[in-house]
């Protein structure tokens, strides 16, 4: 079994130590890009064979390690409400408030540039899940 070769994007790959025969590395790559493939490659290269004994993500994506978040990369996909005084405190005691023109599906509702709830929105918008 042999994987298409492709274009893949790599930012930097760092040797963080060696010690014969151990080798850590750290590498900063693109979507699509295959360590244990890369692995095998650089051994092929060098005439020898290796062995990935250990594979951490430190980040995919907006999460990183130690289960922080980039919340601006995850929430910029997603539809946007700001709400007014009256619509924040109907929402936080369970109501529901009359729908934003535009918006469907899944919204992020935001109080004062802080994000306050998640909700459901069609001719109406009903918290799913309120975060304060």
């Amino acid at each position: 079994f042999e994987l298409k070769s492709r274009k893949v994007v790599v930012n930097a790959v760092e040797l963080l130590s060696f010690d014969w025969p151990r080798a850590t590395v750290k590498v900063s790559c693109g979507s699509g890009f295959y360590v244990r493939s890369f692995v095998r490659d650089v051994a092929e290269k060098l005439g020898t064979v290796a062995l990935m004994s250990s594979l951490k993500r430190a980040s995919v994506g907006a999460f990183r390690d130690e289960g922080e978040m980039d919340e601006s990369k995850v929430l910029r996909n997603f539809q946007r409400v700001d709400l007014s005084e009256e619509d924040y405190q109907t929402i936080m005691n369970g109501g529901q408030i009359e729908a934003v023109d535009g918006l469907l599906g899944i919204v992020f509702a935001y109080y004062d540039d802080k994000l306050v709830s998640v909700m459901e929105c069609d001719s109406l918008m009903r918290p799913l899940k309120n975060l304060l």
